[in-house]
């Protein structure tokens, strides 16, 4: 196999610069798998044992992330809920350039639901210098507007499916 020594890349500065561009270097390939966390503000949110994993794949600074992630426990959970531990802290990039923003699918069983329980798509977002994604819950007790709010929102047997990218610091 070709190796590639410690602090070098496969270097494409032969083609034509973005302007913005930082470097032309491709200096990291990973992939593996980490054990997901969660926090609120109050109270806690525990990760069924056999569902608490991701995958990732880095390649340069970009970090792939993907997953199922099952709820084991609930203990009043109340407030920002964020799904933590992982692989890579994001960028910091010049005017939140690095801040990354998408759709989650969730699989949500709480009382404050229209049926008790069902599928909603909801938003994940990664602040820069994180590790963590904060997740918003669409179509819940608040009419179908996004909300930070868990209250309710998520027990034991709720789901969340996680399938997406961001750039690692």
């Amino acid at each position: 196999g070709l190796a590639v020594p410690s602090g070098k890349g496969i270097d494409f500065n032969a083609t034509s610069d973005s302007a913005g561009a930082t470097s032309e270097i491709l200096d990291d390939y990973e992939e593996g798998i980490f054990t997901v966390g969660t926090s609120t503000n109050s109270g806690s949110v525990t990760l069924a044992g056999a569902y608490d994993t991701g995958g990732y794949v880095k390649i340069g600074s970009l970090v792939h992330v993907s997953g199922y992630l099952a709820v084991g426990s609930v203990s009043s959970p109340s407030g920002t809920f964020y799904i933590t531990g992982l692989p890579f802290t994001s960028a910091n990039y010049t005017e939140n350039a690095a801040y990354a923003r998408f759709p989650i699918s969730l699989y949500l069983n709480g009382p404050n639901l229209p049926d008790g329980h069902g599928y909603y798509t909801g938003d994940a977002f990664i602040e820069e210098s994180q590790n963590r994604l904060q997740v918003l819950f669409r179509g819940t007790n608040t009419n179908g507007k996004l909300t930070t709010n868990i209250d309710g929102n998520v027990n034991p047997g709720s789901d969340f499916f996680v399938n997406f990218t961001y750039i690692a610091a």
